[in-house]
């Protein structure tokens, strides 16, 4: 059973405020706090949730239950201090989360370095009657829902370790690529983590050929995804490149949830995740793309995917790219220079630090390794920068990929202005 009264923090960010909407449709009576306003917090606050700025002791209201905090919340937080002065329980949010998983007849959980939103966002189209909590934007489509009670759909995040809170009927592990590591205590932290993820779930489903067999090969219930059911679905013609790897994932967890007939087709009309190859402008000459990838492995298959759809004899192909976390920059330096260089052209934003990191590597020393141009953060010169530097005599038709989880989308309202004066 749920707490009655329940104060969050962090409620301007992609996982508390969606838990904050289905806490109050489940009939918790919410309060919630952030450092500064958003479009998150106004969408709690136009739904009757009071969100305070700033975060204060006075903020947590007499009657409070419980605390669910933010990984980005120290420990000096005024509403965490204060929590502890008057013994309120105190959750991370990724905890939390499985507290609220375990009040479902069945959970399925999602992790894995790269892929879990996509897929926990196509096995929640399959099933719209399910609770759910997806960790980005899907068009037309609600990141969060209480559902009926029978199922629950969420991802399990593997940055803070809380994915081991998780316990359910189906684990589904993406990929166990290095990641996150340094936050962790380091790479066998890990792999400890993945192998506690499956081993709390009865059914687990992993890609085949796309993990180490020594960590789950003798799991009870182990599913793969195979090569072949990949093949189905990038013969379909809906998805391809590692979007087809995606859907294959979702239809294989929807067929052990029992919907054996489920096929291709039935995500013909999925409308796609926000900052996923998210097509912002198609023009005759120019292109305008948006992604989200931030890891080498993840940079290296948005940009053969966008080599498929635009090939480099009829596109030039222009990343602009964006660091996020100083440790994952120095960690895969060499591995962003390559892939950068492997663009037509590229040009490299400012280091997205995300929380307060001691950078050994810059933006500046990646543009140059890789020939890039350094931008500024200024957005409107950037804009200017990205359109115009490019080689003369190029006669291809232009494709602007930008690439990144912080906030280098902020260089999207000017570069629209721009091309669309081109």
């Amino acid at each position: 059973m749920l707490p009655r009264n329940i104060h969050l923090i962090g409620a301007g960010g992609a996982g508390i405020q969606p838990l904050a909407s289905l806490l109050q449709a489940r009939n918790c009576r919410i309060t919630a706090s952030d450092l500064a306003a958003n479009y998150r917090t106004a969408a709690l606050e136009a739904a009757g949730i009071p969100v305070a700025i700033g975060h204060r002791a006075e903020n947590l209201p007499a009657n409070c239950d419980c605390v669910v905090f933010t990984s980005a919340a120290t420990a000096d937080n005024p509403e965490l201090v204060e929590a502890a002065r008057r013994n309120i329980p105190c959750r991370k949010r990724g905890a939390f989360l499985a507290e609220v998983a375990a009040t479902y007849r069945q959970v399925v959980s999602i992790t894995g370095s790269h892929g879990k939103t996509s897929v926990t966002a196509m096995l929640s189209w399959l099933f719209p009657e399910a609770g759910r909590m997806i960790g980005g934007s899907v068009r037309n489509f609600s990141d969060w829902s209480a559902g009926d009670g029978s199922l629950f759909l969420t991802e399990a995040d593997e940055s803070d370790g809380s994915n081991t809170f998780l316990h359910g009927t189906l684990g589904i592990i993406t990929n166990t690529d290095d990641d996150h590591a340094w936050s962790l205590g380091g790479e066998e932290v890990l792999r400890r983590n993945y192998h506690a993820f499956a081993w709390n779930h009865k059914t687990l489903l992993l890609v085949e050929k796309k993990f180490d067999p020594t960590l789950f090969e003798t799991h009870a219930d182990l599913r793969l995804v195979t090569a072949d059911e990949i093949d189905e679905v990038e013969q379909s013609g809906i998805f391809h490149g590692y979007q087809a790897e995606d859907a294959a994932i979702a239809l294989a967890a929807a067929r052990i949830l029992g919907r054996s007939d489920v096929t291709p087709d039935d995500l013909k009309d999925f409308p796609g995740v926000e900052r996923r190859m998210s097509v912002r402008y198609a023009g005759e000459r120019i292109t305008l793309i948006e992604d989200y990838a931030h890891h080498p492995a993840e940079l290296r298959a948005s940009i053969e995917l966008l080599r498929r759809k635009y090939p480099r004899e009829k596109y030039h192909l222009r990343i602009v790219f964006q660091p996020h976390r100083a440790a994952r920059l120095e960690r895969y330096f060499d591995r962003f220079v390559a892939l950068l260089r492997s663009a037509d052209s590229a040009a490299v934003a400012p280091l997205f630090a995300a929380w307060c990191e001691n950078a050994q590597r810059s933006h500046q020393e990646l543009a140059d390794a890789s020939g890039a141009i350094a931008l500024t953060g200024c957005w409107e010169e950037d804009a200017n920068n990205v359109l115009g530097t490019l080689p003369s005599g190029d006669t291809r038709k232009l494709v602007i990929a930008v690439i990144g989880a912080g906030d280098i989308e902020k260089i999207l309202p000017p570069l629209l202005t721009k091309v669309a004066k081109q």
